[in-house]
């Protein structure tokens, strides 16, 4: 049997106390001489009906708080559902994005390991483009070589000067080549000896005025010229073909006199270190005699060069 609340016991407890003031009446209505209880007893039943009425009330408004409560439970319910939803949709979302983060990893993996074996690539046809350069430069100076043998064939009257200059081309080639791989030696169709010394192993940047290590380029040179007592020596300046727009402008207008100041520097030296001045002609060729013909920093840093000539 199922147990009764507060409020059904507290009715039937109203019942039985209304019940047992009738039977009460009933009791005591055959004598008249207690009226007055029959009177007090009829006050207190209406005491009772009143207490019974306020209990209904009380009742009706608890029944009513619990409608009120179980449909704020209901729309609490409805709430958490759609919460459910929404957490169930957002795990859905996130299950989404971890496989999108999954398959970027294999990708960013895959473009690394791709990355990787074009820098292998592009290394290995650095090493055969270095390689294939080199044995082109000794191509050409086996044809150079051979072309000055034959000249020196075909001129009887000068072929022993021809041979004395290749011979020092050559040994001044294996004191120069490990320390100044960029100074170019070589033989004129004339036959006459040419060292070509870029700008940037005698000059300091921008200047006229010869830098720290010249003297030790210029050392073995002068000895070399120094075994050559009966050849004629000419030092050439050559600039690149852009205007001069440095302070340097103030002191040598164009390129002519620039050109020319530094083959004087270059003369000056190797008359101080023992080359007969008789035997030295400068002259400064500005942009005329480029070696490359391109407008870029490389062909310009090419073509600014010193020339020597021994003859």
């Amino acid at each position: 049997m199922n147990r009764l609340n507060s409020s059904q016991q507290t009715i039937f407890l109203a019942i039985f106390l209304a019940a047992s003031l009738i039977g009460n009446i009933f009791l005591f209505s055959g004598n008249s001489g207690k009226a007055s209880q029959l009177e007090q007893q009829s006050a207190e039943l209406n005491k009772r009906s009143s207490e019974i009425e306020q209990l209904t009330n009380q009742l009706a408004e608890n029944q009513r708080k619990t409608r009120q409560s179980e449909s704020t439970l209901s729309s609490v319910g409805g709430q958490q559902r759609e919460l459910q939803a929404i957490a169930k949709e957002m795990q859905v979302q996130l299950l989404e994005l971890t496989e999108a983060y999954q398959k970027n990893l294999v990708t960013a993996e895959q473009t690394k390991q791709q990355l990787s074996a074009a820098e292998a690539q592009r290394k290995e046809l650095e090493a055969r483009l270095r390689d294939q350069q080199a044995s082109l430069q000794e191509a050409q100076k086996t044809i150079s070589n051979q072309q000055r043998l034959l000249r020196a064939n075909t001129l009887p009257g000068d072929s022993e000067k021809q041979l004395k200059n290749q011979q020092a081309l050559s040994s001044l080639s294996g004191k120069l080549k490990a320390d100044y791989p960029n100074v170019l030696l070589r033989q004129s169709q004339s036959g006459a000896g040419v060292i070509e010394i870029p700008l940037t192993y005698l000059f300091e940047q921008g200047t006229t005025k010869l830098n720290a290590s010249s003297p030790e380029l210029l050392k073995p040179i002068t000895a070399t010229l120094l075994e050559l007592p009966d050849t004629s020596i000419e030092v050439i300046g050559h600039s690149d073909s852009r205007p001069i727009v440095s302070d340097m402008g103030l002191i040598y207008p164009t390129n002519w006199e620039l050109s020319s100041a530094r083959a004087s520097k270059v003369a000056q030296q190797l008359k101080e270190t023992g080359i007969a001045e008789q035997r030295l002609t400068v002259m400064g060729k500005a942009a005329n005699v480029p070696v490359r013909d391109e407008q870029n920093e490389l062909a310009w840093q090419i073509n600014r060069r010193i020339e020597i000539r021994f003859n």
